[in-house]
């Protein structure tokens, strides 16, 4: 059972981190400038930025269950390395914390 509620929780957290991640992306289109996007990790202490170009961030955004981040930064017990960059990872969640990732997707609901 805390298994599943910290899976629950990794979800909700970096749900979190991605709705703002969504904002950057807005204001970094509309001023054509380079985009720093925030670690979508569960850590809540976590402050760190990552350099990502705009298209790799929809590519990201594309699967509800996918996040941008720091390469340390990865929970390997509620999420799977997909792909990596210059100083960023993508992860996509499974289980419980993959169900919470694409029930809190603002971008399918």
């Amino acid at each position: 059972m805390t298994d599943e509620r910290t899976g629950e929780r990794v979800g909700r957290n970096e749900s979190i981190f991605r709705e703002i991640n969504e904002r950057v992306e807005e204001i970094g289109t509309a001023v054509e400038a380079p985009t720093e996007f925030v670690c979508e990790c569960a850590r809540t202490d976590c402050a760190e930025r990552l350099d990502v170009p705009l298209g790799v961030y929809e590519q990201v955004r594309a699967r509800s269950r996918q996040f941008l981040v720091a390469p340390g930064h990865e929970q390997l017990e509620y999420e799977r390395v997909v792909d990596q960059g210059d100083g960023w990872l993508v992860v996509t969640k499974i289980g419980v914390a993959g169900e919470v990732a694409e029930d809190e997707d603002p971008r399918t609901g």
